[in-house]
């Protein structure tokens, strides 16, 4: 799996898009690098692209695995962020709108889109 993550300070935004296999080693992998990244700052809002990702093989163990990292690294992190999830094929959407269950309680608000001028429009509404 590759996620390649894309930091852009000006626009208050962290673009992931993940080709290939995820697992939820990638996504803690991703989330790590982010935190020790030199234009990361807290409550930066999340794309998370995954037009080209294959989640087939991912547990709702997983699933829970990433709702813990995410909860616990809070401190690090922030609270009232958003994570907006492109998930274009029935698969993936159907796998993200778990996620987007399962993470109900964390400090971030998360949506499913099936596109990415959606996820856009979501998290910046004014453009």
């Amino acid at each position: 799996m590759t996620i390649s993550s894309k930091i852009d300070p000006a626009h208050n935004i962290i673009v992931r898009t993940a080709m290939g296999e995820l697992s939820a080693d990638d996504v803690k992998n991703a989330f790590d690098a982010t935190l020790v990244h030199t234009d990361f700052r807290k409550e930066m809002d999340v794309i998370w692209n995954l037009e080209h990702a294959d989640l087939s093989k991912l547990t709702k163990d997983d699933f829970m695995n990433v709702v813990k990292l995410l909860s616990e690294g809070s401190d690090q992190r922030g609270f009232n962020y958003k994570i907006a999830i492109v998930a274009p094929n029935d698969l993936t959407f159907g796998m993200s709108r778990m996620f987007e269950g399962y993470g109900a309680e964390l400090p971030a608000s998360i949506k499913v889109y099936r596109d990415i001028d959606s996820a856009y429009h979501w998290i910046n509404p004014k453009k």
